[in-house]
């Protein structure tokens, strides 16, 4: 098993001669009116054909920093996406909407054959989060990927039980998700003391998710996201003490509390399970998280055209609105 990361939450899988996707983004207007796109750029990877070559996609949830419908379309329209059974019928809409493709919604906790020797099965959050786990067993490894769902403890010693009790990968969220503190209107004292207090809880939960799990390697991905257009690029300051950190960060905080079985996945790196060993993209030897305001300066410009577009087509409605 050899897990590559695509940037923000996005994987590929390749295992028996099969290659899985999940939660691939890379639309260049990024998501959410062309306010969030992955940190730091995973653009380079698309030069890769085999990319668009997939057996299998898999996607957790439907919110389009997971499901990218600019990304699906450019598949063959023969490849599985297989998703997560839920009541609400929003992700297959959002599927329907990319055009006709095989579809297979898996109910929670059955296991779903992939490809030969590749098996796979999802645990949900609470029915009204629309949000679950992946957990990929195949090679005689086992892959909890967790994206964005936050686990109750119960039910990861359920999963590492299922699968035998070794979890060989754990990928999970380790940057903030939503707009809390920072969109509503505290004082900056109270919101930047709200934003530390997310920060820490958040790292909190990724030191208690490794101590349940006890995965030979742990990695931090799904954020933080980078905020490119001018009118919100103050957002960008969260990463520095406020709810979003980056990837390092959080192996630093855990590191600190002497938790240092993980690694950082930048986009095209690969974790080699059977080796144990991660093998670095070299196209990142000169990046630094630290540099990351002129860093996100140079990535802004090269987005600049998308934002723009997505702005023409959403222009600010007149006082006949309300």
């Amino acid at each position: 098993m050899r897990v590559t990361g695509l940037g923000h939450a996005g994987l590929k899988v390749d295992v028996n001669g099969s290659t899985i996707l999940m939660d691939p983004w890379f639309g260049p207007e990024g998501a959410f009116q062309a306010s969030w796109f992955p940190f730091p750029d995973n653009s380079a990877l698309l030069s890769d054909s085999t990319l668009f070559k997939p057996d299998a996609v898999v996607i957790s949830h439907e919110h389009l920093d997971h499901l990218d419908p600019w990304f699906i379309r450019r598949l063959p329209a023969t490849v599985p996406i297989v998703v997560p059974r839920y009541p609400s019928p929003a992700l297959r809409k959002k599927l329907a909407a990319t055009g006709e493709r095989p579809v297979i919604e898996v109910p929670e906790w059955e296991e779903f054959e992939l490809a030969p020797d590749v098996r796979l099965f999802f645990v949900s959050e609470p029915p009204m989060n629309h949000d679950s786990a992946i957990v990929m067993k195949a090679a005689g490894r086992t892959l909890l990927n967790l994206n964005d769902a936050r686990m109750f403890p119960f039910q990861l010693r359920e999963i590492r039980a299922k699968v035998g009790g070794v979890i060989d990968v754990l990928t999970f969220q380790a940057a903030g998700a939503s707009g809390y503190p920072v969109c509503y209107d505290y004082p900056p004292d109270r919101r930047a003391e709200l934003s530390t207090q997310k920060r820490l809880a958040k790292f909190g939960y990724c030191a208690r998710l490794m101590k349940v799990t006890e995965p030979v390697v742990g990695i931090p991905f799904a954020g933080p996201p980078a905020f490119l257009d001018p009118s919100i690029a103050h957002h960008n300051s969260e990463m520095e003490n406020g709810i979003f950190p980056d990837q390092q960060q959080a192996l630093e905080w855990l590191s600190a509390r002497r938790i240092s079985n993980t690694t950082l996945l930048l986009p095209g790196d690969a974790w080699d399970a059977e080796m144990r060993q991660r093998d670095a993209n070299p196209s990142w030897k000169d990046f630094r998280f630290e540099d990351r305001h002129d860093y996100l300066s140079d990535y802004a410009e090269r987005r600049r055209p998308h934002i723009e577009n997505v702005l023409a087509r959403h222009p600010a409605p007149d006082d006949d609105l309300w």
